[in-house]
C-alpha cells in the first residue's frame, strides 16, 4: 500500500472514535447550526445539546461555524480562533447537503 492507502486505512478503521473529544460548552444556545452544516449528519441535538454520532470526517464546520464558539475540540480549539471562508455561506453547505 501506497501511504495516502495506509492513511486511508487507518482513518477508516478510527473514524467511529474521531469524534469522541468533541463536546458542546454550556455556552450552547441549541441553535441546531451544527446539526445543520455537518456533511455527513454526524451530530444530533437531545436536548438541545449536541451529540456526535460516531461518523466524523473532521471538516470542523461545527466549530467554526458555531456562532458561540461553544464547540470544542478536546483542549485544542480552547481560546482559538474560528474561521470559514467568506465567500462560504451556511446556506451554501446546507444547499450542498441537499
Amino acid at each position: 500500500l501506497n501511504r495516502a492507502d495506509r492513511f486511508n486505512t487507518k482513518f477508516r478503521e478510527k473514524v467511529n472514535e474521531s469524534d469522541k473529544s468533541f463536546y458542546a460548552e454550556d455556552n450552547c444556545s441549541s441553535c441546531g447550526i451544527c446539526e445543520e452544516i455537518c456533511p455527513v449528519n454526524n451530530i444530533i441535538l437531545e436536548d438541545g445539546v449536541p451529540q456526535w454520532q460516531h461518523k466524523c470526517q473532521q471538516c470542523l464546520a461545527c466549530i467554526n461555524f458555531c456562532p458561540e464558539k461553544s464547540i470544542q475540540f478536546g483542549t485544542q480549539t480552547l481560546k482559538t480562533q474560528r474561521y470559514h471562508n467568506p465567500e462560504i455561506t451556511l446556506q451554501d453547505i446546507k444547499t450542498q447537503k441537499a
